[in-house]
């Protein structure tokens, strides 16, 4: 057998096995340390329960409100006061808010723009009291809830959620993991003119009756 035949193609395959058995393994390395990786930081993150936050609605003041049956639109303007709590007995890592948007709502639908929440409020190093407006100008709800909205003020008596929005996330060394943030606080508006509370600032305002305990919802 001649020197060609020795260095023919097929001799060349065993070279080109061992490479693509190589490529096939460096691949293989790098899904396994991947995957570890990524199982490593799941499990770091969710080796602390996530921080226990209470909200309380201490106070909704009510400036303006207005129904329209024929355009199925509701024009508000409410002040709220939130109390945010982190309970430090909880140990839990790090956390911050990221997006946090309050807005009303009455039967699951918004009727003030969101308001975000400003960089101050959600420092999350003591607790705070978020003091916020809500507004809505001619916000479009469905004509069925026009309808209850305006008996509603007819009846003198309106329940609405004050809503937050947003996510919570937790910091462990250089990985962060987020969860969705959703509260709901329960409030009760009268309305009327006969009224000396100094809550009452609207003059369609009778008194509110709030549920202060907010019900709050980490996914």
């Amino acid at each position: 057998m001649t020197a060609e035949e020795d260095s023919g193609p097929d001799n060349n395959k065993p070279r080109q096995t061992k490479l693509v058995e190589l490529l096939c393994a460096c691949v293989l390395i790098t899904f396994i340390i991947s995957g570890a990786t990524g199982a490593i930081v799941f499990m770091l993150a969710n080796m602390y329960p996530l921080p226990s936050l209470i909200f309380t609605l201490q106070d909704v003041k009510l400036y303006a409100f207005n129904v329209s049956t024929t355009k199925s639109t509701v024009t508000s303007n409410f002040q709220v006061t939130i109390l945010c709590e982190h309970d430090k007995s909880m140990i839990s890592p790090p956390f911050y808010f990221d997006q946090i948007d309050v807005y009303a709502s009455y039967m699951s639908q918004r009727i003030t723009e969101p308001t975000i929440v400003p960089a101050t409020y959600i420092d999350t190093s003591d607790n705070k009291v978020w003091s916020l407006y809500l507004n809505g100008s001619e916000v479009s709800v469905t004509s069925d809830r026009a309808v209850y909205l305006a008996q509603d003020v007819i009846d003198e008596i309106m329940l609405i959620n004050v809503e937050v929005t947003g996510k919570i996330g937790t910091r462990y060394k250089n990985s962060k993991h987020q969860n969705p943030l959703k509260v709901y606080c329960r409030a009760y508006v009268m309305f009327g003119n006969n009224n000396d509370d100094s809550n009452v600032v609207g003059w369609d305002v009778k008194s509110s009756f709030i549920d202060k305990w907010c019900d709050v919802e980490i996914d």
